[in-house]
């Protein structure tokens, strides 16, 4: 797996790309997806060293949990002023349930409000010193889908006598 905020820039490169060389348009969002890595690892293979590089690993699906809407860019307005602050970069805190966004939106409005996001550290106003009180603007905010997989090791690659690895 590669680093989260590398793949914005990838995405921006193939489009600028697309839209060079191609008959692509300029509203039209393009993602980038890596196959086929060569070289694949095994899941007792991994470890430390490979954080934040891309990696291949061989595994069996044990679980795999819902769809769910996450947080990537949030939109913030100050409750004193008003300000809209845009495009606040999350840290991956403690949003975990946030598929009941697809709920009605004042309900949703409210649930995430129980969530730890990461805020502005100061509004944008030059005239307001608001560093506390901000609300997510959930509909000018960015969010992703997002899905938890669990994987294990195959009967096949197992050590003789050992349990599998998750």
């Amino acid at each position: 797996m590669f680093n989260h905020r590398i793949y914005p820039y990838l995405c921006q490169a193939v489009c600028n790309f697309a839209k060079d060389y191609g008959d692509s348009k300029k509203d039209k969002e393009c993602y980038v997806s890596f196959v086929e890595v060569p070289t694949r690892h095994k899941v007792r293979e991994l470890n430390t060293t490979k954080i934040g590089s891309l990696v291949r690993i061989s595994g069996q699906v044990v679980r795999t949990h819902p769809v769910h809407p996450e947080l990537v860019l949030g939109t913030f307005v100050c409750l004193d002023c008003q300000t809209a602050i845009p495009d606040v970069e999350q840290q991956f805190k403690v949003i975990t349930a946030l598929h009941f966004i697809n709920l009605l939106a004042a309900v949703a409005v409210i649930f995430l409000s129980f969530f730890q996001f990461t805020q502005p550290a100061i509004c944008r106003n030059p005239v307001c010193s608001n560093r506390r009180k901000f609300m997510l603007n959930v509909d000018k905010s960015t969010f992703v889908d997002f899905q938890k997989v669990r994987i294990q090791e195959t009967q096949a690659e197992l050590p003789r006598g050992t349990i599998p690895r998750r």
